[in-house]
């Protein structure tokens, strides 16, 4: 990786999170759990597919089972974990559970993070392992805010989330690698969500 690949790679990702992060987005917030700051990741995207020309094949789904397969275990471990700590879990508070759980989330998040980021370290950095990696990182910890926008009653599920999000990053960051689209990260992702959709509406969670 060239220091030119590199400084665009965590140049556009240092934007990403600033922006993400830092900007005052509850002053535009409308009254609605789902965040005015969607338009900065929709923005995002198509911004750094644009100028660097992001690739996005058609996807390949071979082998699109076993990483069902591992989602759905994952997922289930999850929702045991958080189940059996008897953490408070902030799902049950949205407004729109189906269109922020079942589809902004899969759709918006995959594009940000495995079609952008990725894509993006894949192209500068060249390492397909240290792209997964970097974009598996990146994910859970774009969980954090989590810890100072939630109360605090919620601080133990954003710890337990960061570790779930990581081991979904890789999983998902795998098929991204694999098919060299985002159609199955978006399947996988809204797998994962359904469980969880399932189990605060069964309040299991």
């Amino acid at each position: 990786m060239t220091n030119k690949h590199s400084i665009i790679a965590i140049g556009t990702t240092l934007i990403y999170f600033g922006v993400a992060w830092f900007f005052p987005w509850k002053l535009f917030q409308i009254n609605s759990t789902i965040s005015i700051s969607y338009l900065w990741d929709i923005l995002f995207c198509v911004v750094v597919g644009g100028t660097f020309s992001v690739p996005l094949k058609g996807s390949n789904l071979n082998g699109m089972v076993v990483r069902i397969l591992a989602i759905t275990a994952l997922g289930c471990l999850s929702l045991f974990v958080l189940n059996y700590s008897g953490v408070e879990v902030p799902f049950k508070f949205l407004e729109h559970p189906i269109i922020q759980l079942l589809i902004l989330a899969p759709i918006v998040e995959e594009f940000v993070f495995r079609y952008a980021l990725l894509g993006l370290y894949l192209q500068r950095i060249k390492s397909k392992n240290v792209g997964l990696l970097a974009s598996s990182v990146l994910f859970s910890i774009s969980h954090l805010p989590g810890m100072w926008h939630l109360p605090q009653e919620f601080a133990a599920f954003v710890y337990i989330q960061l570790g779930y999000t990581f081991c979904m990053g890789w999983i998902i960051g795998k098929a991204r690698i694999r098919t060299g689209g985002v159609l199955e990260p978006i399947i996988l992702h809204f797998i994962f969500n359904l469980l969880f959709y399932v189990a605060v509406i069964k309040g299991i969670i």
